[in-house]
């Protein structure tokens, strides 16, 4: 049985670059026989778990994106784009320089990162926090941010650790980092996240860095229980007591047989 396929690459990733013979152009062949089922112009090999394409449409000079090994294609379009080292890639448009990473962010070198960047040394390259190294194939230098990640973002927030050693904070996907510097950090749920201070006590900062005290929190959620309490009790024709008592006999059930309203106190 004849393919109906040309193998041009070697494997990586899993995946081997192919050419149709349909002439729909360049795809994917897993190790497995599966066949990524998007077609390009122009496809080159996975480094990292990513691969540069060629789209088959869109703007001229503008077609230059990335497909992930789980076959997605990123939305990001390019004149010109460089293979992933790491969890980063650079690209560009024009005379522009852009910061790429594997979620589909994308950032503008001058304008984003480059006061968060300093050259790469070889303590960096000796593990510890997981710090974001890039690499510029224009200069041929590697640049780390002058941070580290802490763990994994919470409501799009980032949990880092300053290299000047001036302690913990957040920042956002836009590599805006907050002012405040703390000894430790927690996670973002509901738009705050518990912090420690350098005096070891625990307080809450929002997103927008605001502190708060534990009594601030608690008097902030005890208005947020009434104001909800007075808008239930607006609602007119919808009272509990107004329920019959008896459901089996109206042959109705109200609730999940699994319910139990002590969940709720």
């Amino acid at each position: 049985m004849e393919k109906d396929y040309i193998i041009k690459g070697p494997e990586a990733d899993g995946w081997r670059t192919i050419k149709m013979l349909d002439g729909t152009g360049y795809t994917y062949l897993n190790k497995d026989g599966h066949l990524m089922p998007h077609r390009f112009a122009k496809a080159y090999d996975f480094q990292n778990q990513m691969a540069i394409v060629e789209l088959k449409d869109g703007h001229p000079e503008r077609r230059a994106t990335y497909v992930t090994a789980d076959e997605k294609v990123l939305p990001l379009r390019f004149e010109g784009a460089f293979p992933f080292y790491g969890d980063t890639a650079t690209a560009y448009i024009g005379r522009e320089e852009y910061f790429v990473d594997k979620e589909g962010l994308c950032f503008q070198f001058k304008n984003t990162i480059v006061d968060k960047l300093r050259p790469v040394t070889a303590d960096d390259m000796k593990g510890g926090f997981k710090s974001i190294m890039i690499f510029n194939p224009r200069t041929g230098k590697t640049y780390t941010t002058i941070f580290k990640l802490l763990g994994r973002p919470s409501e799009g927030m980032f949990p880092i650790e300053m290299e000047d050693g001036s302690g913990q904070t957040f920042m956002d996907k836009k590599f805006n980092i907050m002012p405040h510097r703390f000894l430790e950090v927690g996670a973002f749920k509901g738009g705050l996240a518990p912090v420690v201070t350098f005096g070891k006590r625990v307080v809450y900062i929002d997103k927008q860095g605001e502190v708060y005290t534990e009594k601030q929190v608690e008097n902030m959620l005890n208005k947020f229980c009434d104001d909800m309490k007075n808008q239930r009790n607006g609602f007119e024709n919808y009272h509990e007591e107004e329920f019959a008592d008896d459901e089996e006999e109206r042959g109705i059930a109200y609730y999940d047989e699994d319910y139990d309203e002590d969940d709720l106190m």
